[in-house]
């Protein structure tokens, strides 16, 4: 048994001793925990990507919505610094090995991508065993730093670049969501089981939106060499308020770029759909996490034009997979 999966069931070694001879059952209750081996880093591929449609007028059946289409691809390595603390901390270093932007949009900006920046970087943080990020102080440091990156002083003002920095502050700060909030107790957790949390929704606009993720267990499957892995399901729905511990990326009053710069009063109108992800229980890893949603927002213009009634739609694909070390 792993250090860390040792230090977190510690309490529960009579339960487990109990039911170690049995044989795995489809219907068993599952302890989901995020397990590090120790100097063995775990690399991941995180992919988002989106398709934005803005229409200033959505009941003209000839208006043709402006398109724009980002990508965000990052590597990135995760390996634990030394061992878990008495509190079953564990310390973190993630270093990004590439980190690239596809855009494509009627007026294409030029320079790269602010979270570009992000290749070849380091940074810190601690988890729990249950996935839970306990410090973010090096993550909000550097979250800011990119964001900095993003605005430019011109003799217009401060302007804001298209960029993707709140994607990856997406794919960061809810990488282990499914695990951290299931709730999970010493009697551990049933197929079936479903629990929801408040997520940040990534935008090419920088706007503080959530959404309600609803997470299912499916049954535990035994694969090869008695593997036991799990599928759980995810569901998305328009959510309300603020998040905890989430990075001020932004800093001082500035001027989007392009199109978006022209809108104002933005207002979700609806969030719809789901994801899956593939959970090594045996391991303690995320091998596997897709979400496919679109967002619906309605804005304003500046002057209030008749007739004029601004609609956003983004269609959104955020991908996390294991790769080989």
């Amino acid at each position: 048994m792993i250090l860390r999966k040792v230090t977190f069931l510690f309490c529960l070694a009579f339960l487990l001793s109990l039911t170690a001879c049995q044989p795995a059952s489809r219907k068993e209750k599952v302890w989901l925990v995020v397990d590090f081996q120790s100097q063995v880093p775990l690399k991941y591929k995180l992919v988002s990507e989106r398709d934005s449609f803005v229409t200033f007028d959505a009941k003209s059946s000839k208006m043709k919505p402006d398109k724009t289409y980002e990508k965000l691809e990052l590597v990135i390595s995760y390996k634990p610094v030394g061992k878990p603390d008495v509190y079953g901390l564990t310390t973190i270093e993630a270093t990004c090995h590439s980190a690239k932007v596809t855009r494509k949009a009627k007026n294409k900006p030029s320079g790269k991508d602010a979270v570009e920046g992000l290749a070849g970087r380091s940074y810190t943080f601690k988890v729990s065993a249950t996935g839970k990020i306990t410090d973010y102080s090096n993550l909000d440091k550097l979250a800011a730093e990119l964001g900095a990156k993003a605005i430019s002083e011109t003799s217009q003002g401060r302007i804001k670049a298209p960029d993707m920095v709140a994607d990856f502050v997406c794919l960061q700060w809810h990488l282990w969501d499914s695990v951290a909030t299931s709730g999970q107790t010493t009697s551990g957790l049933k197929p079936g089981a479903s629990w929801t949390t408040k997520q940040f929704i990534p935008l090419p606009i920088p706007i503080g939106f959530v959404r309600n993720t609803t997470y299912t267990l499916g049954d535990v499957e035994t694969g090869a060499q008695e593997q036991k892995k799990v599928a759980i399901d995810s569901t998305y729905t328009t959510g309300e308020g603020g998040l905890e511990h989430w990075p001020k990326i932004y800093t001082g009053g500035f001027r989007m770029k392009g199109m978006f710069g022209f809108l104002r009063r933005f207002n979700v109108a609806s969030v719809e759909g789901a994801g899956r992800q593939i959970f090594d229980v045996e391991k303690g890893l995320l091998e596997k996490d897709t979400q496919q949603y679109k967002v619906k927002i309605l804005a304003n213009i500046f002057g209030n034009l008749p007739g004029v009634s601004p609609e956003i739609t983004v269609d959104q694909k955020m991908t996390v997979e294991l790769l080989d070390n």
